[in-house]
């Protein structure tokens, strides 16, 4: 199982699809797949296909010419997919679902009940290959702000009602990676101490509100990877210490908190194991005495990671886990020199984690 977990996990360039064998077979009796361009370029020419198969058994029905499986890789021209034997144990632990690769896409042939269970518990894309449609993974709501707009909606925030009006349903999660260099950097930062709250954190804790799932089932993983305020560690942890202690009282499962301070990346954005929420301006977008209204021009977008498969240059997928990853490795350098000493606040680089170990957070696999 071990050497199976590496190949699943070392997937920067291509999408992990792991499937059922009567799943992926039965793409050939759906309409929008045979008569499509969409699913067929990203099955083909963007995945890395894993099924849920008996090694033995593979052999035997890829060596029959006749058989469904070969006959339906052998149609649609799609490269050999390898079988992991190791994989049948999600029947009797579907936690493997999130723990073996959290950006794996999953086919199953079951209930719409099931399939919900394991979108809603678990955080993960379940699919049943027969409701597949041709823009199925199409997912984009890009809007452009000016100073002092409002996005009104029936919500109490901008966050939430710009949410809204993505008419499509948002694909599941189970962890969020947050870039934003300035997320604490206000304006006046002994102001915040006085006033007992980030503006940025407070910003943050409206969207959490309305984006964590509802139901999850497992512990959901936030990191925060953000420079350090003009203000001392006590006084920022007295704030920031507030902020997890809400945001953990948001819903019923655990919500696993790490915020590392340093000199983070420049683009902003908050990383999904599904989607990538851009915001040009920074996450400190709104008024806190008025939450629908915006501080400043700012542009958010909303982004599948197999949003336009047709790209010609990145995949909104690979340059995301390229992005994950190079935070997983700025936030590593942090762990192994936490510097506190000798260096002014600005440049200051700690960890704040509830976890022992390095790091929690399951989107920064190896």
């Amino acid at each position: 199982m071990e050497c199976a977990l590496n190949v699943l996990v070392n997937m920067h360039e291509r999408i992990t699809i792991i499937a059922e064998p009567d799943a992926i077979v039965r793409l050939d009796f759906n309409r929008e797949f045979r008569e499509g361009k969409t699913l067929k370029f990203i099955i083909k020419n963007l995945s890395s296909i894993f099924l849920i198969m008996d090694e033995e058994s593979f052999k035997k029905d890829w060596d029959n010419s006749e058989s469904s499986l070969r006959r339906f890789f052998d149609a649609y021209d799609i490269p050999r997919p390898k079988a992991i034997s190791g994989l049948l144990q999600i029947y009797k632990n579907p936690g493997l679902c999130y723990k073996l690769n959290p950006f794996a896409i999953w086919f199953f042939n079951k209930s719409k009940k099931d399939l919900d269970n394991f979108r809603n518990y678990l955080g993960v894309w379940a699919i049943n290959t027969s409701e597949l449609t041709d823009d199925y993974f199409y997912l984009e709501h890009p809007r452009e702000y000016d100073r002092n707009d409002i996005i009104n909606g029936s919500k109490d925030n901008g966050w939430g009602n710009y949410l809204e009006e993505i008419h499509k349903q948002i694909p599941p999660c189970n962890a969020f990676v947050l870039n934003d260099r300035y997320l604490l950097l206000n304006t006046n930062e002994t102001s915040a101490f006085e006033d007992g709250f980030f503006y940025g954190l407070n910003n943050l804790k409206m969207l959490l509100k309305e984006i964590l799932p509802l139901n999850l089932k497992i512990p959901f993983h936030l990191l925060i990877f953000c420079q350090h305020p003009k203000l001392d560690k006590d006084k920022t942890d007295e704030l920031v210490g507030k902020f997890i202690k809400d945001v953990q009282g948001f819903r019923e499962y655990k919500i696993v908190i790490e915020i590392i301070y340093a000199k983070s990346r420049h683009k902003r954005g908050l990383y999904s194991n599904y989607f990538w929420f851009y915001v040009d301006r920074a996450f400190n977008a709104f008024y806190n005495n008025d939450p629908k209204k915006l501080v400043g021009e700012n542009d958010f977008n909303l982004i599948s990671y197999l949003n336009n498969p047709f790209t010609s240059g990145d995949l909104v997928y690979k340059s995301s886990r390229t992005k994950i990853d190079k935070i997983k490795e700025q936030c590593k350098e942090v762990y192994i020199s936490p510097h506190l000493d000798n260096k002014s606040l600005e440049d200051i680089t700690r960890v704040r984690t509830d976890s022992d170990d390095f790091f929690f957070n399951r989107l920064f696999i190896e």
